[in-house]
């Protein structure tokens, strides 16, 4: 109770010395190794029932096969986006099995596929920090205003491109 002043003082000093750029900043390893987006570098049977890699891709597949009917069957298309988690930007590459899986469904199912993990990992290949917190929510995996802006901005860019 004594040192809220001075460890506030101290917390806020760090905080000057990383936007100027003489102290690395440091984001929370649980974003980093993240269990819900670790799967595609890093996978481990105790977060998916004990189900094998293979198991829990086909679960997801066969759910968003059952949604991808139903929209045919009402005229209605299916587009999927997708972008990487910040703990995929830190251990994987922009063509990991999550791109793989959605790609591959997307040939029989969907009006369009869209993926951001390009655009996203060039983004972060200089500053992985500051590119964090420029996109995400600090302490969070969850895009902040600024990432929802570039996910907007990228995904019209490459609804455009597929329209010309």
């Amino acid at each position: 109770d004594k040192f809220k002043f001075s460890s506030l003082m101290i917390k806020n000093f760090n905080k000057f010395l990383i936007k100027l750029n003489i102290k690395e900043g440091k984001i929370d390893k649980n974003i980093l190794n993240y269990f819900r987006s670790s799967w595609t570098f890093n996978y481990e049977k105790k977060y998916y029932n004990n189900q094998s890699l293979e198991e829990s891709i086909k679960s997801s597949t066969d759910a968003m096969n059952k949604l991808s009917k139903i929209l045919k069957e009402k005229s209605i298309s299916l587009n999927i986006v997708v972008f990487p988690h910040p703990a995929t930007l830190y251990n994987d590459n922009e063509n990991n099995i999550y791109v793989k899986t959605w790609k591959e469904f997307c040939l029989n199912n969907c009006k369009g596929f869209y993926d951001l993990n390009e655009v996203f990992f060039k983004e972060f290949e200089n500053n992985f920090y500051k590119s964090y917190l420029n996109y995400f929510i600090n302490g969070d995996i969850h895009l902040n205003k600024n990432g929802h802006k570039f996910v907007a901005k990228e995904f019209l860019r490459l609804y455009r491109k597929k329209l010309d």
